[in-house]
C-alpha cells in the first residue's frame, strides 16, 4: 500500500475514533438531539430548535456523521486520490468529504424527524425499534437497496484542473452520499431506535456498513440472499481477518494499476 494510501487511511480512522469518542463522552447530551428526543412532530420544531440551538442540532448531525459515515469514505477517498494530479489531491478530497458530508447533515435531520414521529405513533421505544427494524428486513429484501449499495461502488469522472475540479468532487461526494443514503437509512433509523442501548446500536450498524462497504457489488435481488452471503463473509472475516485485510488492499491495488 503506498504511503499516501496509508495516510488517507488514518486521517479517517483518527476523525472516526474522535467522533465515537465525543458520542460516548457527551452521549447523555448529543444522542438526545439526534434521535429527537421531544421532537413529537412538525408543530415542535421550532421549540425543538429553540430549546437545543440550531448549532447544537448541526453539531450533534455532524459528530453523528464523523462517527458512523467517515470509514465509508475510505475506498472514494483512495480512489480520488490516484485519479487526479498531486497538486489537486488535497482539495479534491476535501471537496468530495464536504459534498458528502453536507448531504449527510441535511439527511440525518430528516432521520431525526422520521424518528420522533415513529417515536410518538408508538407506545414506547421497544415498540420503534421492533417497527424500524421490521423496515429494514423489508428494505434489505428490495432490490432497489442493492441497487444504491451499488451504485457506492462507482468512480465517476472527475475535472483536472480548475474550480472546475472542485466541483466534480463536491458532487460526486454528493451523488455517493445519496447512494450512501438510501441503503444505510433504514438501519440507521433502526440504531436511533434502541432507546438505551442506542450507541452500541449505533457502532453495530457502523460496523455492518462499513463491511458492506468494502465488499464487492452484489447483483441486486429479491430476499435477503445478499445479506445472508455478506452475513457467511463477516464469519470468515473474524477467523481470518490478517489474510482478509491483506487480500482487500492487494485487490484494491490491481484495481488501481488497471485502471
Amino acid at each position: 500500500m503506498r504511503k499516501r494510501h496509508l495516510r488517507i487511511v488514518g486521517a479517517v480512522a483518527a476523525t472516526s475514533a474522535a467522533g465515537w469518542v465525543v458520542l460516548l463522552l457527551g452521549g447523555p447530551i448529543l444522542l438526545p438531539v439526534i434521535c429527537g428526543e421531544g421532537w413529537t412532530g412538525v408543530a415542535s420544531v421550532e421549540a425543538f430548535v429553540a430549546v437545543n440551538g440550531l448549532p447544537a442540532v448541526l453539531a450533534a448531525h455532524g459528530v453523528m456523521v464523523a462517527a458512523m459515515m467517515t470509514p465509508l469514505l475510505v475506498p472514494s477517498l483512495l480512489s480520488i486520490s490516484d485519479r487526479v494530479f498531486a497538486r489537486k489531491r488535497l482539495p479534491a478530497m476535501l471537496a468530495f468529504s464536504l459534498g458528502y458530508a453536507a448531504f449527510w447533515l441535511v439527511f440525518g435531520s430528516l432521520l431525526t424527524v422520521a424518528h420522533a414521529v415513529l417515536s410518538a405513533a408508538l407506545p414506547n421505544w421497544q415498540a420503534t425499534a421492533v417497527a424500524t427494524a421490521g423496515l429494514c428486513l423489508v428494505w434489505h429484501a428490495l432490490p432497489w437497496r442493492q441497487r444504491f449499495l451499488n451504485r457506492c461502488h462507482v468512480e465517476r469522472p472527475l475535472a483536472g484542473h480548475g474550480i472546475v475540479a472542485d466541483a466534480t468532487a463536491l458532487t460526486h461526494g454528493c451523488r455517493t452520499a445519496a447512494s450512501c443514503a438510501g441503503a444505510c437509512a433504514a438501519p440507521m433509523l433502526f440504531a436511533m431506535a434502541c432507546g438505551p442501548f442506542v450507541l452500541p446500536a449505533m457502532l453495530a450498524v457502523a460496523a455492518f456498513l462499513w463491511i458492506e462497504r468494502i465488499l464487492p457489488p452484489e447483483r441486486p435481488g429479491w430476499g435477503l440472499g445478499n445479506h445472508l452471503r455478506t452475513a457467511r463473509r463477516i464469519g470468515y472475516m473474524a477467523r481470518s481477518w490478517p489474510r482478509f485485510t491483506r487480500h482487500v488492499w492487494q485487490r484494491h491495488g490491481a484495481a488501481r494499476a488497471h485502471a
